[in-house]
């Protein structure tokens, strides 16, 4: 893994799902870290954009060994609804069913699945940008801190850009 991003290059006219989650064509969680995500409210057309890592690592204790094994675990991925308190709370009271989940990218690396999400917020102005009738237009409350330089992005990143 070389550390790119990965679009659809092309609209693909087959939507597969992910639990609630949409992506235009076939998805192996096991070829990528994560993935950048966007969640629409179908009522309020307000969104959310952020990521998702398909696994986590897990510090497992082995006996006769100082230090823990660890152990690679699927994340909770496919019924995620997003880190922000505002959006999960819409959710519960209006159903998962009101909501859009939609897969953007998939990364192959940690830092280009952060920088992606980053960049993705910054020039759409999650922070700031309002609707037609003035309200916040996204549930983004704040954007996270980058303190490295990905790395380019892959072949595969590339083509599996939307």
């Amino acid at each position: 893994m070389s550390g790119k991003i990965s679009f659809c290059p092309k609209p693909i006219n087959i939507v597969m799902k992910y639990g609630h989650w949409e992506y235009p064509g076939i998805l192996n969680p096991a070829d990528w870290v994560g993935f950048v995500y966007r969640i629409r409210d179908l009522d309020t057309n307000k969104e959310y954009i952020g990521k998702k890592f398909f696994f986590k690592i897990k510090k497992k204790t082995v006996k006769g060994r100082k230090n823990k094994k660890h152990v690679k675990a699927d994340s909770d991925w496919k019924i995620y609804t997003g880190s922000s308190k505002e959006l999960n709370a819409e959710i519960s009271l209006r159903g998962k069913d009101r909501f859009e989940f939609f897969i953007e990218s998939l990364h192959e690396s940690r830092g280009t699945l952060a920088y992606t999400e980053v960049q993705k917020q910054v020039f759409e102005d999650v922070l700031r940008a309002k609707l037609p009738d003035g309200t916040k237009k996204y549930y983004n409350g704040m954007i996270a801190p980058i303190k490295f330089i990905p790395h380019d992005e892959t072949e595969n990143e590339k083509k599996a850009k939307i």
